[in-house]
């Protein structure tokens, strides 16, 4: 969501498992090409960690973490005009019979 581009992208499942299982991800700010502060983005990388032992211990830690950043929250308008670049169009939904 931060960048709202995949994590690691490729042109097969295959080579997409492949990906998450051998490469390290690229940090959000080299790979979308925007200002991440620092400590959200080392917290990121390290939740995308291989080794289970490096990641935090669990959504408490991260939310311990995330709440002792110094990160300005984003206004609604700038939540909305996020989203509006970055949603996945909808898609059709089923009609009920």
């Amino acid at each position: 969501m931060l960048t709202g581009k995949m994590v690691f992208e490729a042109d097969t499942g295959l080579k997409m498992i492949a990906s998450h299982l051998q490469s390290k991800p690229v940090p959000p700010s080299r790979r979308a090409g925007v200002s991440v502060p620092p400590a959200l983005e080392d917290l990121l990388m390290r939740c995308l960690e291989k080794d289970p032992e490096k990641r935090p211990a669990g959504a408490d830690e991260v939310g311990l973490a995330l709440k002792s950043m110094a990160v300005d929250p984003w206004t609604q308008a700038e939540a909305m005009a996020w989203w509006q670049v970055h949603a996945a169009p909808e898609t059709p939904r089923a009609k009920a019979s």
